[in-house]
């Protein structure tokens, strides 16, 4: 059975404000299937979780060892 683990996601919005482009950081609660994960890569107090075979990746806005601790049932 999947096991799947709620994370933030963060996504660069821009929006044109006065037409000037304003970028803004979003922080977006999603689900990831943890039996999927090919990689996670450190960021800092961030990460980036790779898939197989995807061209995408999700940046999360949590430090791996905290999405480590969710894959492996500790939070």
């Amino acid at each position: 059975m999947a096991k799947f683990i709620e994370i933030n996601q963060v996504s660069r919005v821009t929006r044109r404000v006065q037409g000037e482009d304003e970028h803004e950081y979003v922080h977006e609660p999603i689900l990831v299937n943890a039996d999927k994960i090919l990689t996670i890569i450190p960021q800092g107090e961030e990460c980036i979780i790779t898939f197989p075979g995807e061209t995408e990746n999700i940046y999360a806005a949590h430090s791996a060892m905290w999405v480590m601790g969710l894959i492996n049932g500790h939070q």
